[in-house]
């Protein structure tokens, strides 16, 4: 159940999902929204506590949505040292028009054959 008395976590241990929002031009959308997606379903798979990933692209094509969902804290801090996202996140600062970037918490809901999750006890 939802607490909201209770603390966000900075355990380095707890989950957490780091969230970017992109604002590209609609003529950069496709090859960076491509280069995302070909990262995260390639050399990105295989950063180590990367649960999940979801790349979202808006349909006005100016805006990707990029969403990653880490086991631990400390395995988000140790993604951002990786050579191979670096190289990504330095062709996204190039070609983007505004960058936001966040950490947060995460609460799974599923209408479904899955159950709803929470990963913070509440």
């Amino acid at each position: 159940m939802w607490n909201e008395t209770a603390p966000l976590h900075t355990d380095p241990h707890a989950p957490v999902c780091a969230m970017r929002v992109i604002n590209v031009a609609p003529d950069d959308f496709d090859r960076l929204y491509g280069e995302i997606a070909s990262f995260m379903s390639g050399p990105g798979a295989g950063i180590r506590g990367l649960v999940e990933a979801e790349v979202l692209g808006s349909e006005d094509r100016r805006r990707i949505v990029v969403v990653a969902r880490f086991s631990a804290r400390r395995d988000w801090v140790r993604a951002q040292w990786d050579a191979r996202l670096g190289e990504l996140l330095e062709e996204i600062v190039t070609n983007s028009e505004t960058l936001e970037f966040d950490l947060y918490r995460s609460d799974r809901f599923s209408n479904g054959p899955f159950s709803s999750s929470s990963h913070f006890g509440h």
